[in-house]
């Protein structure tokens, strides 16, 4: 059906009703969530007519569109996905003005790059099966390949990313390309790091961005930190008084005022912003790990280490997932994600199965989707001896994109 369908609601005495109403001059796919959907429109449109309407088409027209109160637009906003919000925009000025509003979170977004290169990119939205393609503008970006720029987070539907001509430092930037290809450039680093995030959107006046550097030879971590408009990085010292293998980070997550920062052995330290303090472990965790991944769900920090995975392998992994007790740093191992599906490479993130948005949550959940270069597969998460230990290819959920022989990562949608 080749229609635009714009949310209307039709205030009748002390009863909300909510109506879609078809626009045929545009000529573009949208459909609405499942929780529009499943409303008896019939019964709807049917008590909407009853309304006592203006005769002048004019005043009619105004009483649906601009004069419909922005409260109440709101709570619907609040139940539909970002690219719900995106048409639903474009209906009128005032709809247009909603865009401080959090749609709903769904699944992570399909980013790959053709080309090899930044210059051009697609996005596939697993919610409504559709390809986007994307052209990059920016000096920042255009003509560079792939590995020249390097992804330090994704989060927000922003990346934060760094390249450098000058091997003594590496200049960060955001770009999101929700945002008509926005860049945000931050101060100039007068050194290297080994890991970098940001709190929230970074949009947001209060957003942290965070960078942490170390040497193997030394018990002391570098920690900068600053805001959007700050012309300067803070810098902080801290000594980490325990073993020096402390030095080799490779994961961080932000969560509830506090950065986790993550070493390839799995052994975590917690730098909280409000009192500048860094909390370190007595013990290390893991070895023989080939890839972590560090993310933070529902107010959990969970930890993925991969054993000896080959990417090019039908098989699943060995996988071990721990959750983080925040009180003393220590790991306890949980033998499955529950209601849960994780996402790794780029985005990294666990969503409540729910997230998919079309009634699949049986389908996703307790699984492992996961993004490295030009693979893209899933697996369970199961650990017991009975598991499928199979791999698949995400192609029945993100299309043929997923196939493509080209660099990919996972994007969440703002």
């Amino acid at each position: 059906m080749i229609v635009r369908e714009a949310i209307v609601i039709l205030q009748l005495g002390s009863e909300v009703y909510i109506a879609a109403d078809i626009v045929r001059k545009f000529h573009y796919n949208f459909f609405v969530s499942s929780e529009i959907i499943n409303i008896k429109m019939n019964m709807v449109a049917k008590r909407a007519r009853t309304r006592r309407w203006n005769t002048s088409k004019k005043k009619r027209e105004s009483a649906q569109w601009s004069s419909l109160p922005l409260d109440l637009m709101e709570k619907i906003m609040r139940c539909l996905f970002y690219t719900d919000h995106i048409r639903l925009r474009a209906v009128c000025k005032d709809w247009c003005s909603m865009y401080e509003v959090s749609p709903l979170k769904q699944l992570p977004l399909l980013m790959a790059f053709n080309e090899d290169s930044w210059s051009t990119c697609k996005l596939f939205d697993p919610l409504y099966k559709k390809t986007y393609t994307i052209s990059i503008d920016d000096t920042h970006l255009k003509g560079k390949s792939f590995n020249s720029i390097q992804v330090h987070a994704c989060k927000n539907g922003w990346f934060l990313l760094s390249h450098s001509d000058d091997p003594t430092y590496k200049q960060l930037f955001l770009f999101s390309p929700f945002c008509n290809d926005r860049i945000i450039d931050l101060p100039r680093l007068d050194s290297n790091f080994q890991i970098a995030t940001f709190s929230t959107n970074p949009t947001d006046p209060d957003c942290v961005f965070f960078v942490l550097s170390s040497q193997p030879s030394s018990s002391m971590v570098k920690i900068s930190i600053c805001r959007c408009n700050d012309k300067t990085w803070i810098d902080i010292n801290k000594v980490l008084w325990c073993s020096s293998s402390l030095a080799c980070f490779v994961n961080v997550v932000y969560m509830e005022g506090t950065f986790y920062c993550s070493t390839t052995s799995g052994t975590v330290i917690a730098y909280t912003l409000a009192q500048q303090k860094l909390r370190v472990p007595v013990h290390e965790l893991l070895g023989g790990i080939s890839e972590t991944y560090l993310v933070s769900c529902d107010g959990e920090i969970l930890l993925i280490g991969l054993y000896s995975y080959n990417n090019t392998s039908l098989n699943a992994p060995h996988q071990q997932i721990f959750k983080l007790d925040i009180s003393n740093l220590s790991w306890t191992r949980i033998r499955s994600l529950g209601d849960r599906v994780l996402f790794l490479g780029g985005s990294d993130a666990c969503l409540p199965g729910k997230r998919a948005g079309r009634k699949l949550e049986g389908k996703f959940v307790n699984r492992i989707y996961y993004c490295r270069g030009i693979i893209t597969k899933y697996f369970s998460a199961d650990p017991s001896p009975s598991r499928n230990t199979r791999s698949y290819p995400c192609s029945r959920y993100y299309g043929s994109l997923a196939k493509e022989n080209c660099k990919k990562i996972w994007i969440e949608a703002p």
